[in-house]
Order: structure tokens, then C-alpha cells, then sequence
């Protein structure tokens, strides 16, 4: 048998929905909604979102909150990445980008070991 995974992203979404019930029950579920949700994840904000905070860390801006469409033509491919993020509404990008920070477990400004290391000597 052959699987089509050509899917539209609904359908990809309520595959993933309809496992989230099990999701704990069993790794092999776990690692299929995990790889589902990956397979998704270009359809989503959250790959946007993902792409934005990692070019605001990188760029030395504040990733807690998003520039002015200015400051992020000032910045090679910043232009590219505010037109694909308020395609869809500015507002709608802000809370999207919002929401993807408050499940993020890692603080951009946590110290890393290492630093905490020199910090110490």
C-alpha cells in the first residue's frame, strides 16, 4: 500500500488532532505527531514565527518585540520576511508571534553555560 502525502494541511491537521488524544500512550504515536507536525509546518505561522525570532536574535534586536517595518528594511532580508509576516494583517502576525513566544521553553536572553562560566572566573 502506497500513502499519498499530498495532503492538504487541514487534513494534516486533523490527523494530528484526532492522535493527540494518544499521543502519550505509545512513542511511536508520539513520534508520528511529532514528524506530522513538522511535515505541517510550512503551512503555519509557526515556521514564520521561528524565522523571525532567529532573525531578530541575530540582527540584535529584541526578539519580545516586533521592529517597525522600517527598521526591518534596514537589515538584509528583513524586507522579505515583513512581507510574508503581514500578508495575512500586521495584527494578525503579532498575535500569531505572540503566542509562539509563550510556548517557547527557551528564554532568548538565558544565559548559556558557558556564559554563566565566564561570568564566574
Amino acid at each position: 500500500m502506497k500513502l499519498n502525502l499530498d495532503w492538504h494541511p487541514r487534513h494534516w491537521n486533523a490527523l494530528i488532532k484526532e492522535l493527540e488524544p494518544f499521543r502519550n500512550d505509545s512513542i511511536l504515536i508520539d513520534m508520528l505527531v511529532t514528524e506530522v507536525d513538522d511535515l505541517i509546518t510550512p503551512f503555519t505561522y509557526k515556521a514564520l514565527c521561528k524565522e523571525c525570532m532567529e532573525f531578530l536574535i541575530a540582527n540584535n534586536l529584541d526578539p519580545t518585540k516586533l521592529p517597525t517595518v522600517r527598521k526591518w528594511h534596514e537589515f538584509e532580508g528583513g524586507a522579505g520576511i515583513v512581507k510574508r509576516a503581514y500578508k495575512y494583517g500586521k495584527d494578525n502576525f503579532e498575535r500569531q508571534y505572540k503566542t509562539y513566544l509563550s510556548q517557547q521553553e527557551v528564554n532568548p536572553y538565558k544565559k548559556t553555560p558557558y556564559e554563566v562560566f565566564e561570568e564566574a572566573a
